[in-house]
């Protein structure tokens, strides 16, 4: 299976780092969790260049994007200083302020 993403921006990866652009990434993953007894091969399709760069992705590769999402999810997850949002109309919305990790979005709530 082939994934192509087209990328129209000045800064190209370098052919040894594209194994490890999260994009490509989890596009291989959704495309190994859906067809699980193929090979996934991803390619990002430069429009400047022309050129094509791309990685067949093993499984540790996969298991690596799998680490990396969970890790910023961790990060993410852990932050607590929130900065206050000149709209608080929009904290009705947030989950942050809803659970009471964002002491700021619970307050407005409360009121």
């Amino acid at each position: 299976n082939y994934i192509v993403t087209h990328n129209t921006g000045k800064h190209e990866y370098p052919l040894k780092h594209i194994a490890k652009n999260l994009q490509l990434g989890l596009y291989a993953l959704a495309m190994k969790n859906k067809y699980p007894n193929k090979d996934v091969h991803a390619s990002l399709y430069y429009l400047r260049s022309g050129k094509i760069k791309g990685h067949l992705f093993s499984d540790g590769d996969l298991d690596r994007v799998v680490q990396t999402v969970l890790d910023v999810t961790d990060k993410i997850n852990g932050i607590t200083n929130f900065k206050t949002t000149a709209n608080k109309r929009i904290c009705k919305y947030c989950t942050h302020a809803k659970s009471g990790i964002c002491k700021t979005g619970a307050a407005v709530l409360r009121t």
